[in-house]
């Protein structure tokens, strides 16, 4: 994590990057990256507030990382953020650093407790389904003789395997996404912050 720079370059090719990609042009990756192979996206400071009210320069404003978020998908590679900033404003880089890190640490933390909950939850599920097989066994053997009551496993087998199709679900599909949301938020808060400005 550098100081200021005074090259406008790792933008400007940004810039031209986003354009690029905008009318489908196949070397945007290309003209997004920096000199040490990371994907650049500049974020324009000058004149916006930074920080969200009454949070005491702790916490970041959400358009910040809306728009940041959203030109990461633009590349698999690890980022690089251009940030251009008043060079009265370059005092509160620190500041914007920790929020930054800070917000990112715990969409990590709240992604990892999710995925606690969806095994706990598979568990529990897999816990019912299992339940609800030893009563279709049950209701298999006492009810074998009473054609008039033939329905009655059968509905309990589908239960059962209502509740262990849920835990498969909670466990593989659930706990997939979380582990992909904890996966964007390590990428994005090990992103380099450069800040920068015009001298005068």
């Amino acid at each position: 994590m550098s100081g200021p720079s005074k090259s406008k370059e790792p933008v400007k090719r940004t810039t031209d990057a986003i354009a690029a990609f905008a009318e489908g042009e196949d070397d945007f990756e290309f003209l997004g990256l920096d000199s040490e192979g990371r994907f650049c996206i500049p974020v324009d400071l000058r004149g916006e507030e930074l920080y969200a009210p009454f949070s005491g320069r702790a916490l970041l404003v959400d358009s910040f990382f809306s728009y940041v978020e959203e030109a990461s998908h633009l590349s698999l590679r690890p980022l690089s953020l251009e940030l251009k900033i008043e060079e009265e404003r370059l005092s509160e880089k620190d500041f914007f650093r920790r929020a930054y890190v800070r917000h990112y640490e715990a969409k990590k933390e709240e992604a990892r407790r999710q995925r606690k909950r969806d095994r706990l939850q598979s568990f529990f599920l897999l816990l019912v389904g299992i339940f609800f097989f030893v009563c279709y066994g049950v209701s298999e053997y006492f009810l074998y003789d009473h054609d008039y009551l033939f329905f009655i496993p059968e509905i309990i087998s589908i239960v059962a395997w209502v509740f262990v199709w849920a835990a498969t679900e909670k466990l593989f599909f659930d706990g997939r996404t979380a582990k992909i949301e904890e996966l964007k938020a390590k990428r994005l808060e090990e992103a380099t912050l450069t800040f920068y400005c015009e001298r005068k």
